[in-house]
Order: C-alpha cells, then sequence, then structure tokens
C-alpha cells in the first residue's frame, strides 16, 4: 500500500460493482467490498441478506486489521451499499477497530435513505411501495430478459436525470435481491449514535431525488457540528459520475 494515500473503503450500490469507485483512485488507496449475492449449491439460489452481511463484516474487519492505525480512511457507500454499512456498523464499532485509528473514519453516505420517518404511517408506505416495486420487477424478470429490466428499471423517476446503468449482476442475482434483499429501510439510530461519538458526515444527494434529499434534510435537523450535507443540482439517484465525484472530493478536501 503507498504510505501517501488515504483509504478508501468503497460500498456499491444494487447493480454496481467497485469498477463504480474507479475515479476515487488518484486520491486514494482503494479496497472495494463486493456485494453482488453470491449463489450457494447452485446459481438458483443465492445468499441470504444476513450471510452477505455475515461474510461482508469479516472481509472488512480482516482488512482493517492489516492497516497500520495512523493511516486515514473514509467510508464511501452509495444506496443499497449504505444499507450493508448500516446493518454492519454497530458490530463494527463494539468490535473497537474504529476507535484504534489515531485519525477518527470519515463516512461518505451517497444517496442514502437514513430510516428517519416522522409517522407509522409514512413508514408503512414505504414498506408497501418497496413491495409492490418488487413484485412489478419480479414479474419483468420472469417474462423478459435483462436488457429489457434494465430499460425499466432506467425508466425509474428516480433515475431521470441519471444515465442508463449497466450491469455484470446475472438475472438470478438481480432476482434474488427483489425476492429478499430490497426491504424497507429499518429505522436506524446507528446515524446518530456515531456522529454523537465524533465521526465525521458527509452526505450527498441530487436535487431532483426528492425522497433522499429529504432523509438528507432530516438527518440536518439533528444539529450535529459533525455533519455536512450537500446537495448536487440537477442531479438524480445515481452520483456516481465523475463529475459527481469531483464535487464530493472537492468538498472532503475543504472539510470541517
Amino acid at each position: 500500500m503507498r504510505l501517501n494515500k488515504k483509504t478508501a473503503i468503497c460500498f456499491h450500490g444494487f447493480l454496481g460493482s467497485g469498477h463504480d469507485f474507479k475515479d476515487l483512485q488518484s486520491s486514494f488507496e482503494i479496497f472495494s467490498l463486493d456485494l453482488k449475492p453470491k449463489p450457494e449449491l447452485s446459481e438458483e439460489k443465492f445468499e441470504s441478506w444476513e450471510s452477505m452481511l455475515s461474510r461482508t463484516q469479516k472481509q472488512l474487519l480482516a482488512f482493517l486489521n492489516k492497516l497500520n492505525f495512523a493511516n486515514e480512511i473514509v467510508f464511501f457507500s452509495y444506496s443499497m451499499g449504505s444499507k450493508v454499512l448500516f446493518d454492519i456498523l454497530d458490530p463494527l464499532y463494539q468490535s473497537g477497530i474504529l476507535q484504534h485509528f489515531e485519525i477518527k473514519p470519515k463516512f461518505v453516505w451517497i444517496s442514502t435513505h437514513f430510516g428517519i420517518y416522522q409517522s407509522e404511517d409514512e413508514f408503512q408506505l414505504e414498506t408497501n411501495y418497496r413491495k409492490a416495486l418488487n413484485h412489478k420487477f419480479l414479474e419483468v424478470l420472469e417474462n423478459a430478459k435483462l436488457d429489457q429490466f434494465l430499460k425499466e428499471w432506467n425508466e425509474l423517476t428516480l433515475f431521470k436525470e441519471d444515465k442508463p446503468v449497466l450491469t455484470d449482476w446475472s438475472l438470478n442475482q438481480i432476482k434474488c435481491y427483489f425476492q429478499f434483499w430490497n426491504r424497507n429501510q429499518s429505522q436506524s439510530l446507528i446515524p446518530a449514535k456515531l456522529l454523537d461519538k465524533g465521526f465525521f458526515f458527509y452526505v450527498f444527494c441530487g436535487s431532483e431525488d426528492e425522497k433522499y434529499m429529504t432523509q438528507m434534510h432530516r438527518l440536518q435537523n439533528l444539529k450535529n457540528a459533525n455533519l455536512i450535507g450537500q446537495v448536487l443540482s440537477g442531479r438524480s439517484h445515481r452520483l456516481i459520475e465523475s463529475e459527481d465525484f469531483k464535487f464530493i472530493l472537492r468538498t472532503i478536501d475543504y472539510g470541517f
């Protein structure tokens, strides 16, 4: 590992891969977790969400234990990747590894749903929306090829200002996501806990991504000095283009 580089630990989104963070290479040594569902006995059966979390947590802990505690590390997570990071953050913190670093790790949350709901009705609406979305796309996947699914996925309002996504996920991996992984975002206290413990948060969302921008504003309402939130004008959900990362890196460099 080159000593003049900081370390970026990256969590990609649904349909994505570690390659999505290639634009960080000029500033960071990159360690990307592979969050795609892994086959178990055959291509017809894939690991559960819980199994993927266990695998990811072990890989991350093994990597962190190899680092010099003088290293500066920054966690980058995008969309589904933030859900993964949420679910392993508490055991990661409880392990004590994060507290050993001389420079406190920073967290960069890109297009992240923080699970902050104002009422049980709002929470239930989100749950129902995800159930309907899962059902819709499982029907598409049963009756069409990958290109038809990608066409309909890219046409979602969520991605209206984004370039169409391509993927190396298989049809069965995508089915696994909609059958078992795309649950509602649980109502989590992890972000508030880490902010209170002095970890720095950078939160980015697109101005056309209204649901996720609302989540960012609700997190900002915690009034914590360790949080910087930025809206990228004219952008939607998929903030993983080169220009997006240039903006993100400038923000991090300016810092607190």
